[in-house]
């Protein structure tokens, strides 16, 4: 008897540690894979790690120096704006820090050395928003960010938005690695003044406008991007003397032009390089074809 009873009691054991295990598994593994990057490819500082589940975890965490985990889930951003504590700010200018709510959107201002990681490749943690007219997330101000595995888009009906997923204003150094940014957003990436946007992987698909709208920006790349059913205006839209580079990429299923000289601003000199990049037909003739481009593009096997 008493050996039945001892060997009953190691089952329970050892069911109590297969599932604490079950729980802790996947943000170790986030966890290790962020320890493994290159310095190169790490955000400069993380002086704590938090791994979390809801929406409202996710805003409190946002600070300084952080690396937070996102579990497997949808991250509502409507839901956390819709909240009785959230702080607003009048625009995208102000000096406080942390999370708020401006217009209808959710913004990070000021933020420095944070990145917000999928803790799950195969089940990417989704970020969305409910509001047509803001993005899903905006960075105000923000330097060293790194977003890594999501998928962020609008839950909204094709067409109906006019913000974009990822707004950038006045930011450095802003990493977006293997992420998939969906429409009905208007643009993947809206950028206004910024410096060094990374784009690793991942794709921009089924935006209402185009691809990406980049403001006064220098220094932005993509590196193997696949950008693809977008559709309306224009796919690459640079203004006011921005540069972009495309390594590797892929542009297919584009409604719509793939580039054009914006005229609103005195400084046109704006410049775009594809190098080892795919075009399905209608993109390449887009793009070769289209006289007001001159010396802007270069296109490099």
């Amino acid at each position: 008897m008493k050996k039945r009873n001892y060997k009953s009691k190691m089952k329970a054991y050892w069911a109590w540690v297969v599932l604490f295990l079950s729980l802790c598994i996947a943000p170790v593994r986030a966890y290790a894979a962020f320890n493994s990057m290159s310095e190169f490819d790490k955000v400069e500082v993380s002086d704590s790690v938090v791994t979390v589940y809801n929406v409202g975890d996710l805003m409190a965490s946002v600070k300084d120096n952080a690396t937070i985990i996102l579990m497997p889930g949808t991250y509502n951003l409507s839901e956390w704006l819709r909240g009785d504590d959230v702080q607003s700010q009048d625009s995208y200018t102000s000096k406080k820090k942390g999370a708020f709510r401006i217009w209808e959107g959710a913004a990070l201002c000021n933020v420095k050395n944070l990145t917000l990681l999928s803790a799950d490749a195969t089940e990417p943690a989704e970020i969305v928003s409910e509001s047509a007219a803001c993005s899903v997330l905006s960075l105000a101000n923000c330097t060293n960010i790194r977003l890594q595995g999501l998928r962020m888009g609008h839950i909204l009906e094709q067409g109906t938005c006019s913000g974009s997923v990822i707004y950038v204003e006045s930011g450095k150094d802003i990493f977006i690695d293997d992420c998939d940014l969906y429409g009905c957003g208007a643009y993947g990436i809206s950028t206004y003044r910024s410096n060094n946007i990374h784009v690793s992987g991942g794709r921009i698909h089924d935006c209402s406008y185009g691809c990406i709208e980049i403001n006064e920006t220098k220094d932005v790349e993509f590196l193997h991007t696949q950008f693809h059913d977008c559709r309306e205006y224009t796919m690459l839209d640079l203004w006011g003397g921005s540069s972009a580079l495309f390594i590797g990429c892929s542009f297919r299923r584009l409604e719509g032009n793939m580039a054009s000289v914006n005229q609103y601003y005195e400084n046109n000199d704006y410049k775009m390089y594809f190098v080892n990049c795919a075009f399905d037909h209608s993109a390449l003739y887009s793009l070769v074809e289209n006289p007001n481009m001159g010396d802007s593009i270069r296109i490099l096997d």
